[in-house]
């Protein structure tokens, strides 16, 4: 039995930008999450790492990648979707 909340792509893409705009200079990025995985993988998570993110004005690509790398595998700990 998996401990993740369960909750829908639109809220665990809510939950990824809104931990990736709490970074200074990051307002404005977006993060949305692609895809539910046809099953869990060999961590128990149901859905893809592969994310998009727009860029908000200030944010620097490179840092916000790194943000939003951890921002991915923490929430791949916390959630499975719907």
């Amino acid at each position: 039995m998996s401990d993740r909340l369960i909750v829908s792509l639109e809220k665990l893409s809510e939950w990824l930008t809104d931990y990736v705009q709490a970074y200074e200079d990051c307002e404005g990025t977006v993060v949305r999450v692609q895809y539910k995985l046809k099953s869990p993988d060999s961590e128990g998570c149901n859905w893809s790492d592969t994310v998009v993110f727009n860029p908000g004005p200030n944010a620097d690509k490179n840092v916000l990648t790194g943000i939003v790398g951890n921002a991915v595998r923490e929430a791949r700990d916390k959630f499975n979707v719907e």
